[in-house]
C-alpha cells in the first residue's frame, strides 16, 4: 500500500501533526479534524476506543487507487504498531447540508447524485460495500463527495442497489434535517419522492 507513514509512538505522531496542521476545524465522531499547511484535511484518530488495524489493508482504498471525483480517499495513512492513528485527504469546501438555512440547489443535487452513482458503480463492480457512506456525504451545490471512507470493505456478492440505498438514505436524512426542506419528509423515504415534495413546496 502506498503513502504510509509509520511512527514509533503516539507522541511522535502528535509532534508531527502539530507541525503540519494549520487550522482546527471540528471534532466529529472519531477525533479532531484539522486543515494542514498544504490545505489538506488531517484527521486524528489516535484516541478512539476501537482503533482500526492495518491487517485490513486490503480493504482500505487510497486516493492513488481510483480517480473518482465523488470520493475523498486518504492521501496518506499514519500508523503506529499496525494501528491507524490518522490520515490526510483532500479538502472539500462548502458543505451546504451544514448550513441549516442555506439554499440547496435541488437540480444540482440531482445531477451530482447521478455523477456519484457512476463512481459508486466502479467501486461496487470491484466488490466494495460502502459502509457509513450515508453519514459522510457532503454537497456544495455543485458536487457530492464522500469522506471518511476507511470503513468501506469488500463484501461477497455486493449489489449496486445495496450501495445506492445507503447513498439515498443519507441524502434523504440530510434533506429531512435541513431547515428549508424538512417539512413532510420521512426517514427512509425514496429519494425521488422527497425531491418531488421539495419542488412542490418551492413553487
Amino acid at each position: 500500500m502506498k503513502n504510509i507513514k509509520e511512527f514509533k509512538s503516539i507522541e511522535e505522531f502528535n509532534k508531527y501533526a502539530n507541525k503540519v496542521r494549520k487550522i482546527y476545524m471540528n471534532t466529529i465522531g472519531e477525533g479532531p479534524i484539522y486543515i494542514t499547511k498544504d490545505n489538506e484535511v488531517l484527521k486524528d484518530v489516535s484516541n478512539i476506543p476501537y482503533p482500526m488495524y492495518l491487517s485490513k489493508k486490503q480493504d482500505i482504498i487510497m486516493d492513488s487507487d481510483y480517480n473518482l471525483d465523488s470520493f475523498m480517499f486518504p492521501t496518506e495513512l499514519y500508523i503506529y504498531k499496525d494501528m491507524i492513528i490518522g490520515y490526510t485527504s483532500k479538502y472539500f469546501r462548502g458543505d451546504i447540508f451544514e448550513e441549516f438555512f442555506g439554499d440547496i440547489n435541488i437540480d444540482a443535487l440531482i445531477r451530482a447524485r447521478e455523477k456519484m452513482i457512476e463512481d459508486i458503480k466502479v467501486l461496487t463492480n470491484d466488490g466494495y460495500y460502502l459502509y457509513d457512506l450515508a453519514f459522510n456525504t457532503l454537497f456544495n451545490n455543485k458536487k457530492l463527495c464522500a469522506i471518511d471512507t476507511l470503513d468501506y470493505y469488500r463484501k461477497e456478492n455486493v449489489t449496486l442497489k445495496e450501495n445506492l440505498d445507503i447513498l439515498d438514505y443519507g441524502l434523504v436524512s440530510r434533506l429531512r434535517d435541513h431547515g428549508l426542506c424538512r417539512k413532510n419528509i420521512k426517514d427512509g423515504e425514496e429519494f425521488e419522492k422527497v425531491i418531488t415534495k421539495i419542488k412542490k413546496k418551492s413553487r
